[in-house]
């Protein structure tokens, strides 16, 4: 009996022992099993597709060529486990989109059909950018924060060990550049990912950088710009912004937008400034009045900007001079998107709106489900935004 007992738990230890293996094995074979894959047919994204946050690399969000119209009409929605994290990238046929669970999803333009899925790490994917068949992603919660997948082989390029708080890649030449909430500023090699320089800035960086005639344009949180010419490692001049009235540094948290040699930020507080590309002299300032939460859009000769309060603005980029105010009581926390024929306004709540860019007359109104949690991006053809209740949408406009 006392033989019988000890063969009992030893059995137990063993049998024990095997589920263990048995359930870490499953684990292991599932995270992997669902880990997908993306491996596209001869993808190659133009150089005027949406390739990051803004559209382009100087993030004006513009799309002069755009064939939309209103009314826009939904072509199709679909609905997924996570919620979309950061500004899809997108061709005339194919829009790749990041989530919160760090899964990347493929799909098919014209109908929403699923085209390939990949898991790349834990946490959210803090920006997505493509140059070319390159896709570049940034993971803040991952030890291998940078990551660069070729689409056409379905294989992971090379990783980078920058850490956490990574900002979205910024591309510029063969460099890729992201600044980390540690005041850090990387510049990677896109070929292999290996480290060129690191630059220590002032203070935390929040957002994404911006490219513009080979000068890239990085703000830190305490309100301190960067302008550095190409891959060298120091600037080539910077400033410190200064709020006059509450007479402290300017709080950054957006990322600025480039256009026609000048750089467009704004700041919380609901200041504007445009400052030179070349020198970095604050060409003009405006007060909003109120909190901004989001990124100004431009076009050739306007900047359009949503504030907390849900008034929008169109103001002459070369004077900082007010058009017009448009005021929609509903607050604005995305960046609006510039079309040929007008301006289409995200507002939090679950409206996008549709304005005359010259008048501000209100063209046409979408709803959706839920809260808007991520800029607008489109194509020719097609709008893409996305909700706090997990769904995408895509909306046309049938001639």
């Amino acid at each position: 009996m006392h033989r019988s007992i000890i063969w009992n738990f030893t059995s137990f230890f063993y049998i024990e022992r095997i589920l263990k293996l048995f359930l870490t094995y499953t684990v292991i074979v599932s995270f992997f099993s669902c880990s997908g894959s993306i491996k596209l047919n001869n993808f190659h994204l133009n150089a005027s597709e949406w390739q990051t946050e803004g559209k382009l690399y100087d993030r004006t969000n513009y799309l002069p060529n755009s064939k939309l119209g209103h009314p826009l009409s939904l072509a199709w929605k679909k609905r997924f486990i996570a919620g979309v994290s950061s500004s899809p990238v997108l061709s005339q046929k194919l829009i790749i989109i990041p989530f919160l669970n760090s899964e990347v999803f493929v799909l098919r333009l014209s109908d929403g059909k699923k085209i390939g899925r990949k898991k790349f790490g834990v946490g959210p994917i803090a920006g997505l950018s493509i140059i070319k068949e390159k896709l570049l992603l940034s993971l803040p919660s991952n030890k291998r924060s940078l990551i660069a997948y070729n689409l056409n082989r379905g294989k992971i390029i090379w990783t980078k060990e920058i850490g956490s708080g990574i900002t979205a890649p910024t591309v510029m030449n063969d460099f890729v550049y992201c600044g980390t909430l540690r005041s850090e500023l990387y510049c990677i090699s896109i070929t292999d990912g290996e480290k060129i320089w690191k630059f220590r800035t002032k203070s935390p960086i929040h957002s994404t950088s911006a490219v513009s005639h080979g000068i890239l344009v990085v703000v830190d949180r305490d309100g301190t710009i960067y302008a550095f010419n190409d891959h060298q490692d120091s600037p080539i001049w910077e400033r410190q912004l200064v709020n006059e009235k509450e007479g402290s540094f300017e709080q950054l948290y957006r990322k600025p937008v480039i256009g026609k040699g000048k750089i467009f930020i704004a700041a919380q507080t609901g200041n504007l400034y445009a400052l030179s590309l070349v020198d970095g002299n604050i060409l003009w300032t405006i007060d909003l009045k109120d909190p901004i939460y989001s990124s100004v859009s431009i076009d050739e000769t306007h900047l359009f900007i949503g504030t907390s309060s849900g008034k929008v603005f169109s103001i002459d980029q070369k004077h900082g001079k007010i058009n017009w105010t448009f005021d929609q009581n509903g607050i604005i926390n995305q960046e609006i998107l510039v079309l040929k024929s007008g301006i289409l306004v995200p507002i939090l709540r679950g409206e996008i709106l549709w304005l005359d860019k010259n008048t501000a007359k209100l063209l046409d109104k979408i709803e959706v489900e839920g809260r808007i949690i991520t800029a607008l991006v489109a194509t020719d053809r097609y709008v893409i935004v996305s909700d706090d209740k997990k769904w995408v949408y895509a909306f046309t406009f049938e001639n």
